[in-house]
């Protein structure tokens, strides 16, 4: 140590050089802490997905306010994870982890994919699913949630966000089949989708189907007397243009329509929860054909005129 009049400079020779690079290491052996701890596929990748974004400080914090029970109201439903959290202010902050949209037709693709694998609807209800359907029910590859807290942290990943992150991978931990419910999979549809499969995927009664019954009727047609060509000329059927379907909301501007919606709303919170109303609402009103498959009678516009169809329990859904 040396003295200079009114200062006083320290000199460490202890040669402590690795002392940044520990200090530095931290967040990642937290990190990687935090991810041993999760047990499931579900908590890991949420560990994943959001912890590495975070600094050492807001990590830590959130890790203390999951572990001194601050965070109330956790909820997994809708596609979404949201919960309050105390922090230092008297009123809580509300925070909401927003997964990518999953429409109607994917929803029904994974819980028929859970049901036609062997004991696969027990495997679902104890967290093991097929990694494809994992990846449709949470996040794919690529894929990133949309976190939002109404606290004053400019922070993409604030202490909060980190907290309810621990406490949602904890809940998946504990109860796997939330995974489904965050989807809105409920045990009665893999159990109905489990007898429609039958075993082995053959029909409720394991019997193999015969072809579907036509939905028209032939329908005999006098030949004009003299005979002679009754239609006229033949023409060639004219080609029918391929159209490929896409959701208005995917193909739109999303900066463009959360610009709309900020003059309207109060915060990101609120912003968040509009969209995500405005994505169900696009599903409800946008018709889906051909769900059943061709010919099944399944759709909503091909419907056998004698009602001889084949439509399920599940018809207009």
């Amino acid at each position: 140590m040396a003295d200079r009049g009114d200062n006083v400079i320290w000199a460490d020779f202890t040669g402590r050089r690795g002392t940044p690079g520990r200090a530095g290491a931290r967040p990642a052996a937290r990190r990687r802490a935090a991810r041993e701890a999760a047990r499931t596929w579900a908590a890991r990748t949420l560990v994943d997905r959001v912890l590495p974004g975070a600094d050492r400080g807001r990590v830590d914090r959130g890790r203390d306010y999951h572990a001194e029970g601050r965070v109330a109201e956790l909820t997994l439903a809708a596609g979404a994870i949201s919960a309050l959290v105390r922090g230092t202010q008297l009123d809580p902050f509300t925070v909401i982890l927003q997964l990518p949209w999953r429409g109607e037709a994917e929803r029904d693709r994974a819980v028929a994919a859970i049901a036609a694998a062997p004991g696969g609807v027990l495997a679902a209800l104890n967290g093991a699913l097929p990694a494809e359907e994992e990846h449709r029910l949470l996040l794919g590859p690529g894929e990133s949630l949309r976190c939002s807290c109404d606290c004053p942290d400019p922070a993409e990943y604030c202490k909060h966000i980190i907290a309810v992150t621990l406490a949602a991978a904890a809940a998946l931990d504990a109860d796997p089949a939330l995974l489904l419910r965050l989807r809105g999979i409920t045990d009665s549809d893999l159990r109905r989708a489990q007898r429609r499969a039958g075993p082995g995927g053959e029909g409720a009664e394991g019997a193999p189907r015969g072809p579907a019954a036509p939905s028209w009727r032939a329908v005999d047609q006098a030949i004009p007397p003299g005979g002679g060509d009754f239609w006229g000329r033949e023409l060639p059927p004219p080609e029918v243009p391929e159209v490929t379907a896409a959701p208005a909301l995917a193909a739109a501007d999303r900066a463009l329509l959360e610009e709309a919606l900020a003059t309207v709303c109060y915060g990101r919170v609120d912003e968040t929860r509009l969209i995500s109303d405005l994505e169900v609402l696009y599903e409800a009103l946008t018709p889906v054909r051909g769900r059943g498959g061709a010919g099944s009678g399944d759709d909503g516009g091909d419907h056998d005129p004698d009602g001889a169809g084949d439509a399920g329990p599940e018809e207009g859904r």
